[in-house]
C-alpha cells in the first residue's frame, strides 16, 4: 500500500527524520510526496503511534 492509499483511507504517516536514518532515501522519498503528517526521530515514533492510537475514535 502506498502513502496515497494510506491517506485516502484515513491513515496517518509518520516518517523517520532522514538526518538520522541509516538509509535516508526512504524517508526523503516519502517526504517528497507531501503526504507525510510528521517527521520524527526514531525514538519518538513508538510513543507517537501509541498517542495516536489512544486518541482514535472507535
Amino acid at each position: 500500500m502506498d502513502l496515497k492509499r494510506v491517506k485516502e483511507n484515513g491513515g496517518v504517516v509518520f516518517v523517520q527524520n532522514p538526518r538520522e536514518a541509516e538509509y535516508s532515501d526512504m524517508p526523503r522519498n516519502a517526504i517528497a510526496t507531501e503526504l507525510v503528517d510528521e517527521i520524527l526521530n526514531a525514538v519518538e515514533i513508538p510513543n507517537k503511534i501509541i498517542t495516536y492510537k489512544d486518541h482514535m475514535v472507535p
